[in-house]
């Protein structure tokens, strides 16, 4: 059914809330996509590109630990130049993934606006007990600090 511009009712996105980029290089299994093969602004462009054909409206970048922090800057590059071929712009809300010292390990996901200062989210891994370096012994370090 097609509302016209005068519809009230509820508006639907289509969404994905824990994407994982080629910034996370220990969790992106796609080497025709990698940085590596394309460069990071190419990288970039691949990803947001299929994310456009998907239809998305919008992503939640969510790598281990930030991993994406250096790249997202490039993601963010590449929504703008796609945007006029696709006639919208996807929201990128930037954030990280982390495992809780809970059992297990429970993951948590940390989303924020779409203009956070990566720099502040950064220091919230931190702050959040994920030691540095980041990553170590092929895997994502993991908090120190339990949920509460």
């Amino acid at each position: 059914m097609h509302y016209g511009s005068d519809y009230e009712g509820a508006r639907f996105y289509k969404v994905d809330l824990q994407v994982q980029t080629p910034g996370d290089r220990l969790h992106w299994a796609e080497p025709e996509t990698s940085i590596h093969a394309l460069g990071d602004q190419g990288a970039a462009d691949a990803l947001i590109r299929r994310c456009y054909e998907e239809g998305l409206e919008a992503i939640a970048v969510t790598d281990h630990n930030f991993a994406s922090k250096d790249f997202i800057p490039f993601l963010r590059a590449a929504a703008r130049s796609l945007a006029p071929e696709f006639g919208y712009r996807l929201i990128i809300f930037p954030g990280f993934e982390i495992r809780a010292d809970v059992g297990l390990g429970c993951h948590v996901l940390g989303i924020f606006e779409p203009d956070a200062d990566l720099d502040t989210i950064h220091h919230l891994v931190t702050a959040c007990g994920v030691p540095m370096p980041r990553f170590a012994a092929g895997g994502a370090a993991g908090s120190t600090k339990r949920l509460p």
